[in-house]
């Protein structure tokens, strides 16, 4: 309906500010009220983002070189398996950043590539494993710390772990455990050589 002296009406029960009764004043301080609920939205976004640090494992040359003797979603496996453990143990309190790259690794049970490539191997044969790692940690003041650790178990009466990659993963949880307690493993003795590309023959376990 046409306003009386050609001015405008405001419908019954708007919206606007004038029809809620809000002055300039607290106008204003719903604008500045809105803009930081915002911006505290988009931080803890951000935070929830970020996760526990930041952690990145990779596999390294020769550890690749072994997809088709290993398996590749079976070393994708080990690669997510150390950086979960990892970011477990560092919680949202750890180090800015940890790069880690997994040099060399070893199951103790034939993977399931591995028994698909030779009939000389079983699902109960049993040998010994473990894992090189090499990497840095980097701190909150950019400070860098080197990681180099490496175990391979070397007798078998030692042995605790009898799943396919116990001694591999006993090694990760090692290098998980020191990085979180703020003392990354630094081993500096030489390091044979990581293990070639080879045709399972089951020569290398025990049956």
């Amino acid at each position: 309906m046409p306003a009386i002296g050609g001015g405008q009406c405001e419908p019954p029960g708007g919206t606007g500010t004038a029809a809620l009764g809000l002055t300039p004043m607290m106008r204003a301080s719903h604008q500045i009220f809105g803009l930081a609920m915002s911006a505290i939205l988009v931080m803890s976004g951000t935070a929830r983002a970020k996760g526990p640090g930041q952690v990145d494992v990779q596999l390294g040359p020769a550890v690749q070189a072994r997809a088709v003797e290993l398996g590749r979603s079976e070393l994708e496996s080990q690669r997510r398996e150390l950086q979960q453990q990892v970011e477990h143990a560092v919680g949202l309190h750890g180090p800015a950043q940890v790069r880690l790259v997994i040099q060399d690794i070893q199951p103790n049970r034939p993977t399931s590539s591995e028994l698909g490539l030779s009939a000389g191997l079983s699902a109960a044969s049993f040998g010994l494993g473990g894992a090189a790692v090499t990497g840095e940690v980097v701190q909150a003041d950019g400070t860098r710390l080197p990681v180099r650790y490496r175990f391979f178990q070397d007798e078998l009466r030692n042995e605790t772990s009898f799943t396919t990659w116990g001694d591999a993963e006993d090694a990760f949880d090692t290098v998980a455990r020191d990085i979180a307690a703020g003392r990354p493993p630094n081993h500096t003795r030489s390091w044979p050589p990581p293990r070639p590309p080879q045709a399972p023959t089951g020569t290398r376990l025990l049956n």
